[in-house]
């Protein structure tokens, strides 16, 4: 027979809400001292399990792992297109602070810090209005000074690349035309 009046499972469940807020300190703490009490069991228990459902616990946690692993996937593209200032500012502080990076000795190993912080970049992206760049790319002023607020800027990639080498002049020339030009469509 049953301790609750037979209405409903709904009753039930509610029933089980209303008396675990009532009493979950108690249970919380009856938990840990039964575990401490019965470590023993209850990992040779959970042993028993994991050895009898082996497969279904192995396909359970792949088929879980690949979902989690493509949202979290699409969850990161969605948030680097919301925010894209952040690629740069992630890429660039690997640069200077990651020694694993294979750009490090460039950039970090010759001493160069990283400065900047996410609000910063931010105020950079739109002073710079990278957003109307094809592939915006950070770059520093001077070459041999830190990434920090007044030494960075956003050009385009292409430009960031060829700095140092004779096409330089070239294409600032012809990226500064395509400025001008987007400029002017986007006040008509």
């Amino acid at each position: 027979m049953s301790v609750f009046p037979s209405k409903t499972k709904d009753y039930e469940k509610k029933y089980y809400q209303e008396y675990y807020l009532e009493n979950g300190d108690y249970l919380k703490k009856y938990q840990q001292e039964y575990y401490l009490k019965n470590k023993d069991k209850v990992s040779e228990r959970n042993r028993i399990y994991r050895e009898k459902n082996r497969e279904q616990i192995r396909e359970y946690s792949r088929e879980n792992y690949s979902k989690n692993k493509q949202a979290k996937r699409d969850e990161m593209k969605e948030y680097f297109l919301k925010n894209p200032w952040l690629i740069a500012l992630y890429s660039a502080k690997a640069r200077c602070t990651n020694p694993n990076n294979a750009k490090y000795p460039r950039y970090g190993g010759r001493g160069i810090k990283f400065l900047l912080t996410k609000e910063e970049i931010k105020i950079i992206w739109f002073r710079d209005k990278a957003y109307n760049l094809s592939t915006a790319s950070i770059d520093r002023k001077n070459n041999d000074g830190n990434y920090e607020y007044s030494n960075c800027r956003f050009i385009e990639h292409s430009l960031n690349s060829a700095k140092g080498k004779k096409l330089y002049k070239k294409l600032s020339e012809y990226n500064r035309m395509k400025l001008r030009e987007a400029n002017c469509k986007r006040r008509d």
